[in-house]
Protein backbone atom coordinates (compact mmCIF):
# COMPACT_ATOMS: atom_id res chain seq x y z
CA UNK A 1 0.00 0.00 0.00
CA UNK A 2 1.34 3.44 -0.90
CA UNK A 3 2.58 5.73 1.84
CA UNK A 4 0.43 8.75 2.59
CA UNK A 5 3.33 11.18 2.15
CA UNK A 6 5.84 9.36 -0.10
CA UNK A 7 9.32 10.88 -0.24
CA UNK A 8 8.20 14.34 0.82
CA UNK A 9 11.61 15.86 0.24
CA UNK A 10 11.96 14.99 -3.44
CA UNK A 11 10.81 18.58 -4.05
CA UNK A 12 13.25 20.06 -1.55
CA UNK A 13 15.09 22.28 -4.11
CA UNK A 14 11.76 23.79 -5.14
CA UNK A 15 10.84 24.40 -1.49
CA UNK A 16 14.18 26.07 -0.81
CA UNK A 17 13.78 28.31 -3.86
CA UNK A 18 10.29 29.26 -2.71
CA UNK A 19 11.46 30.02 0.84
CA UNK A 20 14.34 32.19 -0.38
CA UNK A 21 11.99 34.16 -2.65
CA UNK A 22 9.46 34.64 0.17
CA UNK A 23 11.96 35.87 2.73
CA UNK A 24 13.80 37.99 0.18
CA UNK A 25 10.61 40.00 -0.18
CA UNK A 26 10.34 40.28 3.61
CA UNK A 27 13.93 41.51 3.82
CA UNK A 28 13.18 44.25 1.30
CA UNK A 29 10.18 45.36 3.34
CA UNK A 30 12.29 45.42 6.49
CA UNK A 31 15.38 46.96 4.88
CA UNK A 32 17.01 49.51 7.15
CA UNK A 33 15.62 47.93 10.31
CA UNK A 34 18.60 45.57 10.83
CA UNK A 35 16.41 43.48 13.07
CA UNK A 36 17.93 40.13 12.15
CA UNK A 37 20.41 38.47 14.53
CA UNK A 38 24.01 38.01 13.43
CA UNK A 39 24.96 35.61 16.22
CA UNK A 40 23.38 33.27 18.75
CA UNK A 41 23.91 35.96 21.41
CA UNK A 42 21.97 38.55 19.40
CA UNK A 43 19.29 35.96 18.71
CA UNK A 44 18.89 35.33 22.45
CA UNK A 45 18.63 39.05 23.19
CA UNK A 46 15.98 39.56 20.53
CA UNK A 47 13.79 36.54 21.08
CA UNK A 48 13.49 37.08 24.84
CA UNK A 49 11.48 40.21 24.08
CA UNK A 50 9.39 38.45 21.43
CA UNK A 51 8.09 35.43 23.32
CA UNK A 52 4.30 35.32 23.36
CA UNK A 53 2.54 34.28 26.55
CA UNK A 54 -0.97 32.99 25.98
CA UNK A 55 -2.05 32.86 29.63
CA UNK A 56 -4.05 36.10 29.32
CA UNK A 57 -5.76 34.83 26.18
CA UNK A 58 -6.74 31.41 27.48
CA UNK A 59 -10.36 30.67 28.23
CA UNK A 60 -11.44 30.71 31.86
CA UNK A 61 -11.89 26.94 31.93
CA UNK A 62 -8.40 26.25 30.52
CA UNK A 63 -6.31 24.20 32.97
CA UNK A 64 -3.76 27.00 33.20
CA UNK A 65 -6.33 29.44 34.59
CA UNK A 66 -8.56 26.97 36.39
CA UNK A 67 -5.93 25.13 38.42
CA UNK A 68 -3.66 27.32 40.54
CA UNK A 69 -1.35 24.43 41.49
CA UNK A 70 -0.78 23.65 37.82
CA UNK A 71 -0.35 27.33 37.02
CA UNK A 72 2.33 27.59 39.69
CA UNK A 73 4.08 24.51 38.31
CA UNK A 74 4.10 25.92 34.77
CA UNK A 75 5.61 29.16 36.07
CA UNK A 76 8.28 27.16 37.92
CA UNK A 77 9.25 25.34 34.73
CA UNK A 78 9.17 28.55 32.70
CA UNK A 79 11.48 30.21 35.19
CA UNK A 80 13.85 27.26 34.82
CA UNK A 81 13.78 27.61 31.03
CA UNK A 82 14.29 31.38 31.25
CA UNK A 83 17.39 30.89 33.39
CA UNK A 84 19.24 29.13 30.58
CA UNK A 85 22.12 31.27 29.31
CA UNK A 86 23.90 28.73 27.12
CA UNK A 87 26.16 25.77 27.78
CA UNK A 88 24.95 22.67 29.61
CA UNK A 89 21.17 22.33 29.63
CA UNK A 90 21.08 20.62 33.01
CA UNK A 91 18.40 18.17 34.04
CA UNK A 92 14.90 19.20 35.01
CA UNK A 93 13.12 16.77 37.32
CA UNK A 94 9.55 16.02 36.35
CA UNK A 95 6.98 14.56 38.71
CA UNK A 96 5.54 11.08 38.31
CA UNK A 97 2.20 12.63 37.37
CA UNK A 98 3.92 14.57 34.58
CA UNK A 99 5.64 11.42 33.32
CA UNK A 100 2.23 9.73 33.33
CA UNK A 101 0.78 12.47 31.11
CA UNK A 102 3.67 11.95 28.66
CA UNK A 103 3.06 8.19 28.71
CA UNK A 104 -0.65 8.50 27.95
CA UNK A 105 -0.01 10.84 25.02
CA UNK A 106 2.95 8.88 23.66
CA UNK A 107 1.14 5.54 23.69
CA UNK A 108 -2.14 6.90 22.34
CA UNK A 109 -0.41 8.44 19.32
CA UNK A 110 1.35 5.26 18.20
CA UNK A 111 -1.48 3.89 16.01
CA UNK A 112 -2.07 7.34 14.49
CA UNK A 113 1.62 7.70 13.62
CA UNK A 114 1.62 4.28 11.98
CA UNK A 115 -1.46 5.12 9.93
CA UNK A 116 -1.02 8.81 9.15
CA UNK A 117 2.54 10.05 9.76
CA UNK A 118 5.10 10.35 6.98
CA UNK A 119 7.77 7.74 6.42
CA UNK A 120 10.42 10.28 7.43
CA UNK A 121 8.67 11.03 10.71
CA UNK A 122 8.28 7.37 11.67
CA UNK A 123 11.90 6.61 10.79
CA UNK A 124 13.08 9.53 12.91
CA UNK A 125 10.96 8.53 15.88
CA UNK A 126 12.17 4.93 15.60
CA UNK A 127 15.80 6.11 15.62
CA UNK A 128 15.20 8.16 18.77
CA UNK A 129 13.63 5.10 20.38
CA UNK A 130 16.47 2.80 19.35
CA UNK A 131 19.12 5.03 20.93
CA UNK A 132 17.06 5.19 24.12
CA UNK A 133 16.11 8.87 23.99
CA UNK A 134 12.39 8.27 23.46
CA UNK A 135 10.51 5.86 25.71
CA UNK A 136 6.78 5.54 26.32
CA UNK A 137 7.02 5.99 30.08
CA UNK A 138 9.42 8.89 30.76
CA UNK A 139 9.72 12.45 29.50
CA UNK A 140 13.01 12.60 27.58
CA UNK A 141 15.97 14.57 28.84
CA UNK A 142 16.20 17.72 26.74
CA UNK A 143 19.94 17.73 27.40
CA UNK A 144 20.41 14.18 26.10
CA UNK A 145 18.25 14.76 23.01
CA UNK A 146 20.08 17.99 22.24
CA UNK A 147 23.47 16.36 22.66
CA UNK A 148 22.50 13.52 20.31
CA UNK A 149 21.18 15.96 17.72
CA UNK A 150 24.31 18.09 17.91
CA UNK A 151 26.61 15.10 17.49
CA UNK A 152 24.67 13.42 14.69
CA UNK A 153 22.47 16.05 13.01
CA UNK A 154 24.19 19.38 13.68
CA UNK A 155 21.15 20.86 15.46
CA UNK A 156 20.79 21.71 19.15
CA UNK A 157 17.71 22.18 21.30
CA UNK A 158 17.29 25.30 23.39
CA UNK A 159 14.75 25.96 26.16
CA UNK A 160 12.11 28.63 25.63
CA UNK A 161 9.43 29.77 28.06
CA UNK A 162 6.47 29.92 25.67
CA UNK A 163 5.50 30.47 22.03
CA UNK A 164 7.98 32.51 20.01
CA UNK A 165 7.02 35.00 17.35
CA UNK A 166 7.43 33.42 13.88
CA UNK A 167 10.40 35.54 12.73
CA UNK A 168 12.81 34.81 15.64
CA UNK A 169 11.65 31.19 15.71
CA UNK A 170 12.68 30.80 12.07
CA UNK A 171 15.85 32.87 12.62
CA UNK A 172 17.02 30.24 15.10
CA UNK A 173 17.07 27.61 12.35
CA UNK A 174 19.85 29.59 10.69
CA UNK A 175 22.01 28.76 13.71
CA UNK A 176 20.73 25.16 13.70
CA UNK A 177 18.82 25.71 16.92
CA UNK A 178 15.34 24.41 17.67
CA UNK A 179 13.60 26.09 20.60
CA UNK A 180 11.58 23.86 22.92
CA UNK A 181 9.22 24.56 25.77
CA UNK A 182 9.80 22.32 28.80
CA UNK A 183 6.48 22.38 30.64
CA UNK A 184 3.89 19.68 30.04
CA UNK A 185 0.15 20.02 29.62
CA UNK A 186 -2.36 19.36 32.36
CA UNK A 187 -3.78 15.86 32.64
CA UNK A 188 -7.22 17.26 31.78
CA UNK A 189 -5.90 18.58 28.46
CA UNK A 190 -4.47 15.34 27.11
CA UNK A 191 -6.07 15.56 23.68
CA UNK A 192 -5.58 19.24 22.95
CA UNK A 193 -3.62 21.94 24.73
CA UNK A 194 -3.84 25.68 24.09
CA UNK A 195 -0.07 26.09 24.26
CA UNK A 196 2.77 24.01 22.79
CA UNK A 197 4.29 21.87 25.54
CA UNK A 198 7.19 19.41 25.60
CA UNK A 199 4.94 16.71 24.10
CA UNK A 200 4.22 18.99 21.16
CA UNK A 201 7.90 19.87 20.75
CA UNK A 202 9.50 16.45 21.12
CA UNK A 203 6.83 14.06 19.89
CA UNK A 204 5.52 16.45 17.27
CA UNK A 205 8.66 18.07 15.85
CA UNK A 206 11.90 16.42 16.97
CA UNK A 207 11.60 13.22 14.88
CA UNK A 208 11.63 15.23 11.66
CA UNK A 209 14.98 16.83 12.54
CA UNK A 210 16.46 13.33 12.41
CA UNK A 211 15.89 13.36 8.66
CA UNK A 212 18.92 14.95 6.89
CA UNK A 213 16.76 16.41 4.13
CA UNK A 214 14.40 18.10 6.56
CA UNK A 215 17.23 19.34 8.77
CA UNK A 216 18.90 20.89 5.73
CA UNK A 217 15.62 22.45 4.64
CA UNK A 218 15.06 23.91 8.13
CA UNK A 219 18.56 25.38 8.11
CA UNK A 220 18.12 26.89 4.65
CA UNK A 221 14.76 28.27 5.70
CA UNK A 222 16.38 29.92 8.70
CA UNK A 223 19.13 31.44 6.55
CA UNK A 224 16.50 32.81 4.20
CA UNK A 225 14.92 34.77 7.10
CA UNK A 226 18.11 36.66 7.96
Amino acid sequence: MAKRFPKMFTHQPRLLKWSRTLFSSIQKENSGQNSFPRSVYEMDQQFRSQVTFLKDELTDDAPYNANMAYRSRVEEIRDYSASYKGGDLGEFEYTEEEHEVWSIIYKSLIPYHIKHASEEYNEGKLELEKVGLFTPNRIPSLRDVSQYFEETKGFTLRPVTSIMEPRPFLNSFAFKIFHCTQYIRHKDAIVSNQEPDICHELIGHAPMLVNPGFAEFAHELGLATL
